[in-house]
């Protein structure tokens, strides 16, 4: 009995540590889903006060609050199953989270030129891109290891520093994510994120190149590969 017991012993520490953490997680995503439905019965019931009349047509914004939440259905119920859920994807969803509570309470300043639809389309767009990723992988959560290639015309190129941001968050600095490693022509630098729409760009003392968009993870891949052209 000793004996079986000293084996067993450290299969159970293992197993309530493995527990502990999903239950942290789904009390965060709980969260982040309560934050969801409250933002989309806020909008739901102001959005005829919030809409720009001249630009903006009612009927559309709806459609895209109903858009948006089928996505967060879909979602809440991929991490309401027994199933892992990425500590990036929940991050990801998250910040989708905050974007729709930012838009229910006016909060412009990331996006001052943008209207309200023009908001919503954004977080519909990236949140389809989260949905059709975990439809195209049997309803689990997956996460994508993206690479990325400094490139001066055919040539691969060194030392440049990787920036990403979700692209609905491009004007707020403190959602910019940097790359732990600069461009190497032998290994690839490369930065684990939920799927959804980017913006990525090179920096080098004072130089910056273009910010390119890219929809990261849309067919269910696993790796993605990103080139970039050198300022």
């Amino acid at each position: 009995m000793n004996m079986i017991a000293s084996l067993l012993l450290p299969l159970l520490i293992s197993s309530s540590f493995v527990l502990q953490r999903p239950a942290e997680q789904q009390a965060r995503a709980s969260a982040v889903f309560r934050s969801f439905h409250d933002s989309l019965q806020s909008l739901r019931r102001e959005t005829p006060m919030k809409a720009n009349k001249e630009t903006e047509n009612e009927s559309d914004i709806a459609e895209s609050l109903t858009n948006i939440a089928d996505y967060v259905k879909f979602l809440e119920a991929v991490f309401a199953s027994d199933k892992p859920v990425p500590d990036e994807f929940l991050e990801g969803v998250a910040l989708d989270a905050e974007l729709l509570q930012r838009i229910a309470n006016r909060e412009t300043k990331f996006h001052p030129e943008l209207q309200l639809y023009d908001k919503l389309k954004d977080l519909e767009a990236d949140l389809a891109i989260k949905v059709t990723n975990n439809r195209g992988g049997g309803d689990i959560a997956r996460v994508v290891q993206v690479f990325v290639r400094a490139k001066k015309g055919d040539q691969d190129v060194s030392a440049y520093e990787i920036w990403c941001t979700p692209k609905a968050w491009e004007f707020d600095a403190q959602h910019r994510r940097r790359f732990d490693k600069l461009t190497n022509l032998s290994n690839p630098s490369s930065m684990t994120l939920s799927p959804g729409r980017y913006y990525f760009w090179l920096t080098k003392e004072r130089s910056e190149s273009e910010h390119k968009l890219i929809n990261i993870g849309v067919n269910g891949e696993l790796k993605q590969e990103i080139d970039l052209v050198v300022p």
